[in-house]
């Protein structure tokens, strides 16, 4: 009789879950319910249930606990999206009150004003659209410092060729026309990091001039289900030759000489000054004889400092020694490498915008996550596959052009994704969501998995 009333009771609340009832507000919800659609969408707070439920009381109380108002779930939405879709004005006002962004959009491109403006909320949509206006979106230097989760519509160059796809056909003309190949430029209309990349790095006038001298460059979407035939001469739709290439994040150049053969694959945003010494390797052709990380070492203009300190975070990692071997047994973490040195401006940028964020910071908690240093020679690493390196080794091992450089593990000791290329919050944030939840499992493209994640949400929100 028990496991009856059991049986019934888990049926009521499934039912009260599922079953649309339009009577009935969001701030008519139950604890159970709050709870159950909580679990729904990985990633959610306590203050998206209590905005969830209306209760701006509540909100109040836990912004004055000082939790993250920009927190977003696993579908890119936050606390403030959230309540624009239900037209809860007064908590929109507490949420911006205490700094939440309204620029910001979901993994599917959408704002908090947008949500209120397809919700009929027309005053609260004007309200937030007027905030938005206000936000510094222009923090542009040098192509390093930007704001990674700004709303962008890209478009490529009219120089870029207008290819059929046929990248064998586009390998003969380039040949022809006395080129040293072809360029694959993979990106999607809302990737920031293509909008500053085509903006501020490809619109330079010598780094046009270069790369228009020596390849053609053609521009491919990673969402596309246009058909392209591969340098071998298979085809795929270009969704799938992203697969297929690790083209893991955007943009993502691949350079294929003429002869078909892989010069140098590039996975994320190179500001323009490193993609100058990108040019300068393949102009010379050094691809045939070196890897990318040993050209850029051994041509450093400025040799780094050996007596100059990486920045150590000691509440954020573990302290050696590192005992990462997980051939005999599983472990119980995935594991998180991060590959610094002294002297590194980008280094810096990380731990300054990156990891002193608080929910980065708790992301980054559920790993085992370590810090070395590249130019250590002295320290011995037991790695996942059991090896004995130095920092500097195993940086070397893994072909690792960038720094800083994070490398994903999973608890048997494959690697399962790596950051090789400048890194902002949003990048990260996304990644380590994607890592967490085993996403690489079906596709590690983030961009694709965002969006995947973001239609989950709106259909869990409806």
């Amino acid at each position: 009789m028990a496991h009856y009333k059991q049986s019934a009771t888990l049926w009521l609340i499934i039912f009260a879950v599922f079953t649309v009832v339009p009577s009935v507000s969001s701030a008519g919800l139950t604890s159970q319910t709050i709870a159950i659609h909580h679990k729904s969408v990985p990633g959610e707070t306590r203050l998206m249930d209590a905005v969830r439920a209306g209760d701006a009381r509540q909100v109040s109380a836990l912004l004055k606990e000082g939790v993250d108002v920009n927190k977003r779930n696993a579908g890119g939405v936050t606390a403030l999206m959230l309540a624009a879709s239900k037209g809860q004005t007064r908590i929109a006002e507490l949420l911006l009150s205490a700094g939440a962004r309204p620029d910001i959009t979901d993994y599917d491109g959408t704002t908090a004003a947008d949500r209120a403006a397809q919700n009929n909320y027309k005053q609260l949509a004007s309200m937030l659209t007027a905030r938005s206006r206000k936000v510094d979106k222009s923090k542009h230097v040098d192509g390093y410092d930007f704001a990674d989760d700004a709303i962008v519509d890209i478009s490529h160059p009219e120089w870029f060729k207008h290819s059929f796809y046929n990248l064998p056909d586009d390998l003969d003309e380039a040949r022809a026309n006395g080129k040293q190949g072809i360029m694959l430029f993979m990106s999607t209309r809302r990737c920031s990091y293509c909008k500053v990349f085509l903006d501020r790095v490809l619109s330079d006038p010598d780094i046009k001039r270069r790369v228009q001298s020596n390849y053609d460059v053609i521009g491919l979407e990673i969402l596309s289900d246009l058909e392209i035939v591969d340098v071998d001469g298979e085809s795929y739709r270009v969704k799938e030759f992203v697969t297929k290439v690790k083209a893991a994040f955007t943009p993502t150049l691949i350079f294929y000489g003429t002869d078909g053969q892989l010069q140098l694959k590039i996975v994320g945003y190179y500001p323009q000054a490193k993609f100058k010494r990108v040019l300068d390797y393949l102009e010379g052709k050094n691809y045939r004889k070196e890897m990318l990380r040993e050209y850029l070492s051994r041509t450093e203009s400025s040799k780094p400092d050996p007596a100059a300190q990486m920045i150590v975070d000691r509440e954020l990692f573990s302290q050696a020694p590192y005992i990462l071997d997980r051939r005999a047994a599983n472990a119980q973490q995935q594991l998180m490498v991060v590959f610094e040195r002294g002297n590194c401006e980008a280094c810096e940028r990380l731990h300054r915008q990156v990891l002193s964020d608080k929910s980065i910071r708790k992301l980054i908690g559920q790993f085992e996550a370590i810090q070395l240093d590249i130019s250590d020679k002295e320290q011995r690493i037991i790695t996942p596959e059991g090896e004995g390196l130095s920092p500097m080794q195993w940086y070397q091992r893994l072909n690792l052009s960038y720094t800083p450089a994070i490398v994903f593990f999973d608890e048997a000791g494959q690697e399962v994704l790596r950051l090789d290329s400048e890194t902002l919050r949003y990048r990260m944030e996304g990644t380590l969501q994607l890592v967490l939840e085993r996403a690489y499992e079906n596709d590690a493209q983030l961009q694709r998995w965002r969006r995947e994640k973001a239609i989950e949400a709106i259909r869990i929100e409806k």
